[in-house]
């Protein structure tokens, strides 16, 4: 479904990924781990269009979109939740939502009762799915985003990115500063929603809950795939348990 090949990328000067390759099979989970300043974040960030590749390529269901800007490839069907949720504070809720699904409105700034989404449903219809996920925002509509509490801030940054109904959706540290019966609801949330038909793409400090969440596992040392394997097998992986499970 997606498959990165030698990418590198650059911050200035510095390279941040040093001939990245990886292979994302449609329905499943793929976790990235690693410590701080591995390339987390970035191998993300250069999928999305942040960032542009200063050399290879980035397949994803036969297109290369490694020169696209950002909004083609939303449009294309991949869809980030960034790293510290990046809601709108000032936005409503519904406001968050209707952002999420900008791709079917445009500029034209269509009634929440009018963009179609996939299978002709309108956007309405398609924040009514979602709900199905997340009942709490249906009660909060009318809240600022930002007097959301965190768990809750993460769950909207995740409806956020499902309004736009992508083929896969990319997670940047969704347990961050939530408290463990969060990050419990979280991930079960995530789980549900790949089992629902979308792909998922996860960068996870908390390695553990991470793999065990996950089909396949890639391990990221300064720039590099330094292990990739299922899921299963990187939690028994001696050098795994040792620097990223706590032995």
């Amino acid at each position: 479904m997606l498959k990165l090949d030698n990418i590198r990328t650059n911050y200035g000067n510095i390279e941040a990924l040093k001939g990245i390759s990886m292979h994302i099979k449609p329905d499943e989970i793929s976790a990235i781990i690693g410590a701080n300043g591995a390339g987390k974040s970035t191998i993300l960030n250069t999928i999305s269009g942040v960032l542009h590749p200063s050399s290879g390529t980035i397949g994803f269901m036969g297109d290369m979109i490694h020169n696209m800007p950002p909004h083609r490839i939303v449009e294309m069907g991949i869809s980030q939740v960034p790293e510290g949720r990046r809601i709108f504070p000032r936005m409503t809720v519904l406001e968050n939502l209707e952002m999420g699904a900008y791709i079917k409105t445009g500029a034209r700034g269509t009634p929440l009762s009018g963009g179609k989404g996939q299978g002709g449903k309108t956007i309405k219809e398609d924040m009514e799915g979602i709900f199905t996920y997340f009942p709490v925002l249906k009660e909060r509509l009318k809240q600022l985003g930002g007097t959301l509490s965190g768990g809750e801030q993460q769950i909207l940054a995740i409806a956020r990115a499902l309004m736009a109904k992508p083929k896969l959706i990319m997670l940047d540290e969704p347990s961050l500063g939530l408290a463990p019966i969060m990050v419990e609801r979280i991930f079960e949330i995530i789980r549900k929603i790949n089992k629902d038909g979308v792909t998922v793409v996860i960068v996870e400090q908390n390695a553990n809950v991470a793999l065990r969440l996950a089909h396949t596992g890639y391990v990221m040392e300064t720039g590099r795939i330094a292990l990739h394997d299922k899921a299963d097998a990187l939690i028994i992986n001696p050098h795994v348990k040792e620097a990223y499970l706590g032995g």
